[in-house]
């Protein structure tokens, strides 16, 4: 298959590409900071979020006959600030990142019929944006956003169903990773971003569009 990952300079993205390309699945990495080389991976070294990196990306793929079978789009940003303290340039920065960025690469690759038939979505989500969740103070612009793509999940689900795209999205809980960090300094989590790439990388090859529409809580902690 051919998997479009973005985020992918470090944490659950990194370990992602390592997962799928070791299982001989051809990778296209996004991300905006170099990466090393790897059997079975393209590097896309560009900024996604403008009108100019999505047509380099389509561009990408056409060039080298790619269609993409899975898109993960893991890509996002944390602000941890006090509610009082957030800026409009905070807000918009960080929904440009984690919402507008993966609606219209979705939108980007299926105008340009840059899917498969059948192809599936995954959106890398966070329990910080499900509903009924622990929430946490100085997290709303990130727990927003979360919650936000998780409702653009269930949508997109819907509306490209008759188009044999498949749409879900994975409601993290604590994985080990720098935006964790970011998030809870001194917290320490027990879940690698490799273990956490290993169960999506399975339930990816083993959904077969079984699911669609579903926001789907991996959490032993959360924190």
């Amino acid at each position: 298959m051919n998997i479009l990952i973005t985020g992918t300079s470090r944490g659950v993205g990194e370990a992602l590409v390592k997962q799928f390309a070791t299982h001989k699945h051809t990778v296209i990495a996004i991300s905006r900071g170099e990466q090393p080389i790897q059997e079975n991976v393209h590097n896309l070294i560009l900024d996604y979020t403008t009108p100019q990196g999505l047509a380099e990306v389509s561009n990408y793929l056409t060039t080298h006959s790619l269609t993409i079978d899975v898109l993960i789009n893991n890509a996002a940003t944390l602000i941890n600030k006090p509610f009082e303290e957030n800026t409009p340039t905070d807000f918009m920065s960080i929904f440009a990142t984690n919402v507008s960025a993966p609606y219209f690469l979705i939108q980007h690759l299926l105008i340009h019929k840059l899917f498969g038939a059948p192809a599936a979505v995954y959106n890398i989500s966070s329990m910080g944006g499900f509903q009924g969740s622990s929430k946490f103070a100085g997290l709303s612009l990130y727990s927003m956003t979360k919650g936000t793509l998780s409702t653009m999940t269930e949508v997109l689900a819907e509306e490209l169903k008759d188009k044999n795209i498949s749409v879900n999205a994975f409601a993290l809980g604590s994985v080990a990773t720098q935006m964790l960090k970011e998030a809870f300094p001194t917290y320490e989590a027990n879940i690698t971003a490799s273990t956490m790439a290993n169960f999506i990388h399975h339930f990816v090859i083993s959904n077969n569009g079984l699911i669609n529409g579903k926001i789907i809580p991996v959490a032993s902690s959360t924190p």
